[in-house]
């Protein structure tokens, strides 16, 4: 599966509604397909975005939210071939300052 731009906003749209949430963090591959004009195509083989949602209440639901709703395994992952990963603010090491480039 090639992770497309357009499959990532779907991803979004869909956790957007199962976590009431407007705004997302993307980790890993995901954020670069969605900001970069020319990524490789072997970085774009993945069915998969990790997210969070920054500003929840509490992320650790939003996340859980996400992973039962449209996370592996789930109808949407079985409809459309792709799935939101919920994952938490730690799971990758950014810059202190890191928010301040979007």
């Amino acid at each position: 599966m090639i992770m497309r731009r357009k499959s990532i906003d779907h991803i979004l749209r869909a956790a957007a509604e199962v976590t009431s949430n407007k705004r997302f963090v993307l980790v890993g591959s995901a954020a670069l397909i969605a900001r970069a004009k020319h990524v490789p195509l072997n970085m774009m083989y993945t069915p998969e975005i990790d997210i969070y949602a920054p500003d929840a209440d509490d992320v650790g639901l939003a996340s859980e939210l996400i992973d039962g709703n449209i996370g592996q395994g789930s109808q949407f992952h079985s409809q459309f071939g792709y799935y939101g990963d919920g994952v938490s603010p730690g799971t990758a090491k950014m810059p202190t300052d890191w928010s301040n480039a979007l």
